[in-house]
Order: C-alpha cells, then sequence, then structure tokens
C-alpha cells in the first residue's frame, strides 16, 4: 500500500490582467460596483491616471495563482487578506508570488500552510501585499 502525499509547499508564481471585458462583467454581476471602475472621468477626479481593477478581482486572481499550484490536491482557503499600495489599471500585467511563511505539522492527514503574497506592476511597484492560509489534505493513493 502507498503512503498518501501533500503537495509540496513552496514558492508560486504567476501573472494575470483584466481587460475592459472583464471588468465591465463583474461590474454587470456585482450590480454596478464603484463607479471609479467604469469612468475614466471619475478615476481621474479620484486622483487616478486610470480606471483600476477592483480590489476583490486582484485578490482572487492572486489566490487563484496559488489553488493551481495545489490543483488535485484537496486544499481549503481559511483566510486570505489583501493591502493595496497602489491602483492597478485596466490592462496592466500583474506578477504575483506566493512565499511560504509557515507550515504546521501534519496533523489528521491534513496541514495548514500560512502564505504571504505580493503582486507587482512592471517596475516591481508593489500593487498589495496579501497573506493566505490554505489547509492541505493528503491525496489517497493511487489505486485506493
Amino acid at each position: 500500500m502507498m503512503e498518501a502525499v501533500l503537495a509540496p509547499v513552496t514558492y508560486v508564481r504567476g501573472a494575470f490582467l483584466f481587460g475592459e471585458d472583464d471588468i465591465a462583467t463583474y461590474l454587470a454581476m456585482v450590480g454596478g460596483g464603484h463607479p471609479v471602475h467604469s469612468s475614466q472621468a471619475l478615476a481621474q477626479r479620484a486622483g487616478l491616471r486610470a480606471v483600476p481593477v477592483p480590489g476583490v478581482l486582484v485578490t482572487g486572481a492572486a489566490v487563484a495563482v496559488l489553488g493551481r499550484h495545489f490543483s488535485g490536491q484537496p486544499m481549503a482557503l481559511v483566510d486570505v487578506q489583501a493591502r493595496f499600495r497602489a491602483p492597478i489599471a485596466v490592462g496592466a500585467e500583474v506578477r504575483v508570488t506566493w512565499t511560504p511563511a509557515e507550515t504546521s505539522p501534519l496533523r489528521a492527514g491534513r496541514r495548514t500552510v500560512e502564505y504571504v503574497g505580493l503582486c507587482q506592476l512592471v517596475g516591481d511597484e508593489t500593487a498589495a501585499e496579501l497573506s493566505a492560509r490554505i489547509q492541505l489534505s493528503e491525496m489517497p493513493p493511487a489505486g485506493d
């Protein structure tokens, strides 16, 4: 009988961007959202150079990068937090890096992992600092 395994806890990197259609779809789904996310004029009046991507989309995309790393592995998102440092313009590429910060011992086939993340724009400007706590469960051995 083979032993159950957990995916390795390691650095996770990825990238994403949201175009105008993505933002329009999101705003339609949430009933309009904040007007700064759909109006260049309002964004400029707020002191922004461009229409910003909604923070919930940035957070979700960053967490999805982490989730893809553990695809095929039972995983639960326990907690996520984001602190935004700079606006992310629609169409801007965002690079995300997740770094494992703390890993609990394996107990009852489960392990909790704390990750810290950075969303960076071209030029390495930090747009968001994130933290996520995930719970990983052992995958049953093949053939069981």
